[in-house]
């Protein structure tokens, strides 16, 4: 059985310490055995080239305890690997293909000293989140490595709560598939049989055809921990009425009615600038879902990476903060052109793979200009699934002292009430900056205990 312990400093007496234990670690199989002929699932040109293979993807659900129960989420995650057959098998040493050996995704079932109301009212829950991600050990002496493409852990609390986290190799799939993903376990879990909708694995092979030679370093490393790395991890809330606000304050002759993404993007870059260490050049870069614009248009269960990105840039000198309508203009003509057909179908066709090459080369390109800030928002919709506990009371991300892969990336998760949570990654330095920032705590309230109760009293 395996002990962890979340060591925070500087406690107050109203923060929380939480303490886990692992009471089952294993490795869920698909209850239907995969194909012959399916057995080796090929990535397409966009998955070969526009992911780095270490990365993964956190998140976690926490639910009340009512109507489900864990081993039925276990039971039905066995049979929605049998649709996911991918997610049960191990990427290849030049991360050119999985392997679907149906070797299994490790799952881990924990147990958390408290409660889940005790978690979500201590004001220090963000920082406690990572105890919610799977990082561990699946067997002694054997870590979790960049070959594996699912990591699953449910967690129960002392009252019966449940917490389920997951860690995904943005390899392989991208937040649409993750979401796919969740929705049918959900529902498999829950008996709607009839909400089932098995994923498309031959979409993005046919519209993007990978190349004959994978990446050229194989992704073979071991899985690090979630702490450490000198960025620092917090969540702020945006409700309704704040982001009402930020629409009315970014509307301009060119972008009228600015969308909700859009304004609390510009808003989170304006004061992301203010609170730059060195001040300089500022890039924010928006991921965008391919599906819909590419030819033919592709549904959400077309499974893989469909991203591309917006890439939008301020360049003036730092000395005046710009309108926030200025960068929701920038922010909205860089999100059209990157969703523009013509702009996509480069990615496909005998010019594909060079389109691809230099999309990324602009992407690095980006990230080492001298003296410039680059930040990667990413819209995270549709995670409020029902497994049989009811809609999730709160989704998060990871928190606290984080890994630097995370440096400058914001997702924004929208929540019930129609709010947005932003998690910021940033700089030590830089987050200490923004947090100092009353302009930007006028519409962004720090997530802590009171915050979760207050937005669900409003429900």
């Amino acid at each position: 059985m395996m002990k962890m312990k979340m060591k925070m400093k500087k406690k107050t007496k109203t923060e929380m310490e939480i303490e886990m234990k692992i009471i089952i670690s294993e490795k869920i199989k698909p209850s239907t055995p995969t194909p012959p002929h399916l057995k080796t699932h090929k990535l397409s040109l966009l998955d070969q080239f526009f992911s780095v293979c270490e990365y993964r993807t956190p998140s976690v659900l926490f639910y009340g305890g009512g109507g489900g129960s864990v081993s039925r989420l276990r039971d039905s995650l066995s049979k929605t690997l049998s649709l996911f057959y991918p997610l049960a098998g191990r990427l290849t040493a030049d991360a050119s293909a999985i392997n679907c050996t149906d070797e299994g995704a490790p799952f881990f079932i924990a147990r958390a000293n408290c409660s889940l109301a005790a978690f979500l009212g201590s004001p220090n829950r963000v920082e406690l989140v990572p105890h919610f991600i799977p990082n561990h050990a699946v067997e002694p002496n054997e870590m979790v490595t960049g070959l594996v493409p699912l990591i699953l852990q449910v967690s129960v609390f002392d009252c019966g709560g449940v917490a389920i986290g997951c860690q995904v190799l943005h390899k392989v799939l991208d937040g649409t598939s993750r979401t796919h993903f969740f929705k049918t376990w959900a529902a498999v879990a829950a008996g709607r049989g009839s909400d089932v909708v098995p994923p498309d694995f031959t979409a993005a092979i046919s519209l993007f055809p990978p190349v004959d030679h994978g990446p050229e370093q194989p992704p073979v490393q071991v899985l690090r921990p979630i702490e450490g790395g000198g960025c620092m991890a917090k969540a702020f809330g945006f409700s309704p009425a704040a982001i009402t606000a930020l629409q009315a304050k970014g509307r301009s002759e060119t972008v009228p009615q600015p969308t909700r993404v859009e304004s609390v993007s510009g808003f989170i870059w304006k004061h992301l600038m203010a609170a730059a260490v060195i001040p300089g050049p500022s890039v924010a870069i928006h991921a965008v879902d391919m599906r819909p614009q590419v030819r033919p248009p592709l549904p959400p269960t077309a499974y893989g990476k469909f991203t591309t990105h917006a890439i939008a840039r301020y360049t003036n000198p730092v000395q005046a903060l710009p309108d926030l309508s200025h960068l929701v203009a920038i922010l909205h003509q860089a999100i059209s052109e990157a969703k523009d057909r013509k702009a996509v179908s480069k990615f496909q066709g005998p010019g594909g793979q060079e389109a691809v090459h230099q999309h990324k080369q602009k992407l690095q390109k980006v990230k080492k200009e001298a003296n410039a800030s680059a930040y990667t928002f990413t819209s995270w919709n549709g995670l409020q699934v029902d497994f049989g506990f009811g809609m999730p009371l709160w989704i998060g991300f990871t928190g606290g002292p984080t890994t630097s892969w995370f440096r400058n990336l914001i997702p924004l998760i929208q929540t019930p009430g129609h709010g947005i949570e932003a998690w910021l990654i940033l700089d030590e330095q830089e987050m200490a900056n923004l947090e100092s920032n009353p302009q930007f705590l006028a519409f962004a309230a720090p997530c802590s205990g009171s915050s979760i109760f207050a937005a669900q009293s409003s429900l």
